[in-house]
């Protein structure tokens, strides 16, 4: 004989696993590759192709499985010298063996069905399509009704040789003898036959219990207890699927008759059933025998024995399931999914056992897995069993022996509701469909009957496809529940806490210890959204409450702007309120700089209608609008809707903007890929509530290519292409950056992290600030504060083992890019195609010339256009004889491929247009000033970076600049309070990331800034040592009267 560690079925279990892995792999990586693609039919094929194999490699592996079931409990022989002839089975296996021939049959019937049935529906005047589809749905029809006879039969062979019971069988009774004494079931109220509701309850539960089975089996593969209870689990199933087909059928018969013969042929069923009580199990089980069939009246309600054998071995099943889950979970604390399972597989064990005692009730037979299923399993020594008069098989588990559990989220609370309306349409519908089918099977000649059938099977898949979609929605959004931060020890508070108490949620509580953080724990996310749309812009400015004016409205991309007439010195003297206008500025989120020419034009349309024409590309790669009423914004929010775009998490205490490449997937430097990456980020987790409530802002930016053109020296949290020795093309990991008036460059983590689980390591690094992050001083509140005071060391430590699971890869640090990072200029692909990028003077544009950009682009067949962190725009893909035309076209709305070295590198924020936090104008300054150096000077054969800033707050990167000016108000020679600049000189990023050197006591009015710029670049260009000197090692030596 071949031993179970070594049996050809268990050997096929093994491969049949594997292939299915491997076929789930390539599953994966076609929906990848299709999803980058959307229009390759190619890709499209090979995905269906992938997808096909691997339903048959899942198909292959539940026969192994059930092979492996039979061969286990002893429904079939191990090794095939011993197989006994087809004709000498028991009449139960025979049963058994036909049932699953013909469930088979039917699954393939069901599939013929379906596909079918959208062929016809995607071509409705097809008669041929419909001919097919009709034919398949009475084969199917044919087909249930051959399993209803085959498990009728085999419950009927059950029934009259219970001596053949499964070791199965044996094994649920023998797990459930102990629970005999702990119920008494002698006022239970009369049960009635299992309806179709009930049935459905018991199939949900038997398939929420095979899930959790299966997961705790997984994760514990040498456990041969789960791995049995996981195969009992699917058996259990099974079971409750052909009681729902059974309780299906007799409604249907009970709906066309009057009740009476179902009355008569119950009773009948009764009188000649064997009594539960004789049923031989593996132990004897006590109690009250069951009541004499003459007891019965014609209208008394009855449950067959079949059925009651059927809900007491799913019990059994659903306690052993829910114990080995709740074992598993608890081995596993931090694993969200396990504890999502045997919660599932606990409540279903409870249900369960209340079936069983309203079943046992019927026949006056002590429910015997009730008490077992009702309470979960625990390590400890088993409590002494109540007397049997103070049992209560119906009431819940104590509360001192359910494992403490984080209340569910909100999200998976929704899924779960909007899975049980559409399960109940969908039964509503089986029922009709059932009925109409039977009516029209009945009067074949019928046409009207026959319509009404057909009708009532599409109003039937349709419903079957809401519940698939809503049970994949509460499968996500269990998988996307944010896990439960876990209560920190005594040491590990000590170890993490701030210097001096800062607000942090994990060590001080969530209390609010400011006005923002009050308002935010009231009312964050989204939902003033609703609002906007339903109150504010019916009813006009003024009907928005301060509230959500100034925090709220962030979360949705929107500030209010400046009024006109503040000029700078009045910045610091009013107020937020005195000093806003009743416009709005709107930031267009678009993630990766990735925009097509349709969504361009759309929002030049919108500038155009609602912005007075305005526009401007930021250095996050966004699109801002000014001069936005509040009675415009749902039109506005519709129309970018249309086109996939939004406002949503464009400011506000949230993860911003994701900054990638914006040569993403073309450059010839790239390293790898980032963008699926960056779509996993947006569209699975940005909007999660979790994530609505952070102590700051957090900015990300992903970028695998070897430029490093994200400015990732000063984000939050950066993902930086690098190649790994021996794991190939991944990520290396910064934290810890920003600028304003504490700047910090980002540090590295030192780890390498694949592309397919930066998402997940992203989402730990913001869980980290969420939980960590100081709340208590705003100005205090950015990531970057928590890094220097923990330390990377700490930091990553605390990444890995409370909120990534598992040891990050150590990584070698990427190597630099010497020269530009942008990408400016006329580049070739990887693909032998060209792209072109172009520089607006510091990002200004205007509505309509959006609307132009997208037609030059579409009419040469471009598809994709991206923004830069400089600013910049790139159209991509262009054949080689259409690049000089671009350019012409490009250069003629202003936007020059080769432009200046001091138009290329110049940037300015808002400024006092808008802003209301500013000193100073900005934009049209740093305009004019681009205007004069050309003039003056020319060109430049080197990259200078010149930057204006209306305040300290550094929007515009002052600090990293070789000529950073910070906005403020100064004293000119005659005494008058004027515009002016803070000069900062020498900053920088890329090689030698370094901070500006302040003049100190050294202001210059704006009026005089072109000179002083002039003046300065003149010096370096008659004083460095070379060519090749760079403007911020000359700054390092140059003598003061130089830098004035």
């Amino acid at each position: 004989m071949t031993t179970a560690t070594d049996s050809p079925s268990r050997e096929a279990v093994r491969k049949a696993a594997a292939a299915k892995e491997d076929a789930a792999a390539v599953a994966t990586s076609a929906a990848d590759a299709a999803k980058a693609d959307p229009d390759n039919d190619q890709l499209a094929d090979e995905l269906r192709e992938a997808r096909n194999a691997q339903r048959r490699a899942a198909r292959a592996l539940k026969k192994a499985e059930e092979a492996l079931e039979s061969e286990e409990t002893g429904d079939a022989p191990e090794d095939a010298e011993d197989a006994t002839p087809a004709e000498e089975l028991s009449p139960v296996d025979a049963a058994r063996a036909e049932l699953r021939r013909l469930e088979d049959a039917q699954a393939e019937l069901t599939a013929a069905t379906v596909r079918a049935d959208a062929a016809a529906e995607a071509d409705p005047g097809n008669s041929n399509l419909f001919a097919a589809a009709r034919k398949a749905r009475w084969d199917e029809l044919k087909g249930t009704k051959a399993v209803q006879k085959a498990a009728t039969a085999l419950a009927e062979a059950e029934a009259a040789a219970p001596e053949t019971a499964s070791a199965d069988d044996v094994e649920d009774a023998t797990d459930t003898t102990d629970a005999a004494d702990d119920t008494d079931d002698t006022d239970a109220a009369p049960a009635g036959p299992l309806t179709i509701a009930d049935a459905e309850r018991q199939l949900a539960d038997a398939e929420s219990a095979t899930e959790a089975a299966e997961a705790a089996a997984e994760a514990a593969p040498d456990d041969k207890q789960l791995s049995a209870a996981a195969r009992r689990a699917r058996a259990a199933q099974k079971k409750a699927a052909r009681a729902l087909k059974r309780a299906r059928k007799a409604a249907v018969e009970g709906d066309d008759a009057d009740g009476s013969a179902e009355s008569e042929d119950a009773a009948a069923e009764t009188s000649t059933e064997t009594p539960v009580a004789e049923v031989p199990a593996a132990a004897e089980v006590p109690g009250p025998q069951a009541a004499p069939a003459a007891a019965a009246t014609p209208s008394a309600p009855v449950l067959t024995q079949d059925t009651l054998a059927l809900v007491s071995s799913g019990a059994s099943v659903l306690a052993v399931a829910a114990d080995a889950s709740e074992r598993a979970a608890a081995a596993d604390p931090t694993n969200t999914l396990l504890a999502e399972a045997a919660r599932s597989a606990r409540a279903a064990a409870q249900q369960a056992a209340q079936a069983v005692a309203a079943a046992a009730a019927l026949h006056g037979a002590a429910p015997t897995v009730a008490a077992q299923a009702v309470a979960p399993a625990t390590p400890a020594a088993p409590a002494e069993p109540a007397p049997a008069a103070e049992a209560d098989v119906t009431a819940e588990p104590e509360t001192s022996a359910e494992p403490e559990t984080p209340a569910e989220d909100p999200a998976v609370i929704e899924a779960r509701e909007a899975l049980a309306a559409a399960e109940e349409t969908q039964n509503g519908f089986a029922a009709a469909t059932l009925k109409a089918e039977a009516a029209a099977e009945a009067e074949p000649g019928n046409s009207d009957l026959f319509s009404a059938a057909r009708k009532a099977r599409w109003d039937e898949l349709k419903a079957s496809k809401a519940v698939q979609k809503a049970t994949a929605a509460l499968e996500k959004a269990i998988a996307d529940a944010p896990p439960a931060p876990r209560v920190l020890t005594d040491e590990e508070k000590e170890d993490r806490k701030a210097p001096k108490p800062q607000g942090q949620w994990l060590i001080d509580g969530k209390e609010p210890l400011n006005g923002d953080e009050r308002i935010k724990q009231e009312d964050a996310g989204l939902a003033v959204a609703d609002r906007v749309r339903e109150i504010y812009a019916k009813e006009g400015f003024d009907s928005i409450p301060p509230e959500d004016l100034a925090p709220r409205f962030k979360w949705i991309g929107m500030y209010t702007q400046r009024r006109q007439d503040m000029d700078g010195e009045q910045t610091g003297t009013l107020t937020n309120a005195e000093l806003q206008d009743r416009y709005f500025m709107m930031r267009i989120r678009l993630d990766g700089g990735q925009v097509t020419p349709q969504q361009l034009r759309v929002i030049g349309g919108i500038s155009a209608d609602f912005a007075r024409n305005t526009a401007d590309f930021t250095d996050r790669q966004n699109i801002q609008l000014h001069w936005i009423r509040i009675e415009d914004v749902p039109e506005i929010w519709d129309r970018l809707a249309a086109v996939n775009l939004d406002t949503f998490f464009g400011c506000g205490d949230v993860p911003r903007v994701v900054l990638g490449s914006p040569v993403a997937g073309v450059s010839k430097d790239e390293i790898i890929d980032a963008t699926p990456a960056i779509r996993e980020i947006k569209e699975n987790w940005l909007t999660r509530d979790e994530f609505t409530n952070l102590p700051r802002k957090f900015k990300t930016a992903i970028s695998g290519n070897r430029r490093q053109d994200v400015t990732h020296e000063i984000q939050d949290v950066s993902f930086i292409g690098s190649e790994h020795p021996e794991h190939g093309p991944g990520f290396d990991l910064w934290v810890g950056g920003g600028l304003s008036t504490n700047p910090m460059f980002a540090q590295r983590l030192g780890v390498w992290v694949p592309l397919d689980e930066v998402p997940e390591v992203w989402a730990g690094v913001v869980r980290i600030f969420r939980d960590y992050g100081y709340r208590k001083l705003r100005n205090r509140a950015r990531l970057k504060f928590l890094v220097a005071d923990w330390g990377v060391e700490k930091f990553r430590r605390i990444l890995e083992e409370d909120y990534v699971g598992h040891t990050l890869i150590d990584g070698p640090e990427p190597e630099v890019w010497p020269g530009y990072r942008d990408h400016v200029g006329v580049h070739e692909q990887r693909d032998g195609k060209f792209y072109v990028g172009v520089k607006p003077t510091v990002g200004h544009t205007e509505g309509d010339q959006l609307v132009r950009l997208a037609d030059l682009a579409e009419e040469r067949g471009i598809t994709q256009i991206r923004t830069t962190p400089d600013k910049e725009l790139i159209f991509l893909g262009l054949e080689q004889d259409a690049v000089d035309d671009l350019a012409e076209a490009l250069e003629k709305e202003g936007l020059s491929a080769r432009p200046s070295s001091f138009r290329r590198d110049i940037i300015s924020c808002t400024g006092l247009e808008y802003c209301k936090l500013a000193l100073v104008t900005t934009k049209q300054r740093a305009i004019s000033l681009a205007d004069q150096l050309e003039e003056k000077l020319g060109d430049l054969d080197v990259p200078l970076k010149i930057s204006l800033n209306g305040c300290p707050n550094s929007c515009a990167r002052t600090q990293v600049a070789d000529i950073g000016l910070k906005g403020q108000i100064v004293t000119d020679d005659d005494g008058n309070r004027v515009e002016g600049f803070q000069v900062h000189l020498g900053g920088a990023l890329g090689m030698h990331p370094d901070w500006g050197k302040k003049l100190r006591g050294h202001k210059v009015t704006s009026a005089g800034l072109d000179d002083y710029v002039v003046r300065v670049v003149e010096n370096y260009k008659e004083n460095r040592t070379s060519a090749d000197e760079q403007f911020r090692d000359w700054v390092l030596r140059a003598p003061e009267e130089q830098l004035q």
